[in-house]
């Protein structure tokens, strides 16, 4: 028994005899299984597709890094790429002649400040 079936006679029998004589059966949907396709598009079109969306934009700018790419962290560091691996990045952080190098998670870089020509 699908489930639309199931809701469909579930709100018939609390409707009574006036929806039978009102409408051939089979054919009415309840209104309640009508808000819950709105809601269900609702929720679909504010929330699940944008977030799929920015999911793409993140996963292309980190394929996209390349050596000497200025970043900024999610933690708020800033840093110079110089070296790239699979799963890390290796960034120089610090002033000129005061530098340090981290290692990072590549998904841990939030934006690309300027990139390299």
């Amino acid at each position: 028994m699908s489930l639309l079936t199931f809701f469909m006679t579930v709100f018939a029998e609390g409707e009574g005899q006036a929806a039978d004589a009102a409408a051939p059966a089979g054919f009415a949907l309840p209104m309640e299984v009508l808000m819950i396709v709105a809601m269900f598009a609702i929720f679909y079109f504010m929330l699940i597709r944008p977030q799929r969306k920015r999911d793409k934009e993140t996963k292309m700018m980190l394929e996209a890094l390349q050596m000497g790419d200025k970043v900024m962290t999610h933690g708020g560091i800033y840093g110079k790429i110089v070296q790239l691996k699979e799963d890390t990045v290796i960034i120089e952080t610090g002033a000129t002649g005061n530098t340090s190098t981290i290692k990072i998670a590549r998904t841990a870089i939030g934006k690309v400040l300027t990139i390299k020509d």
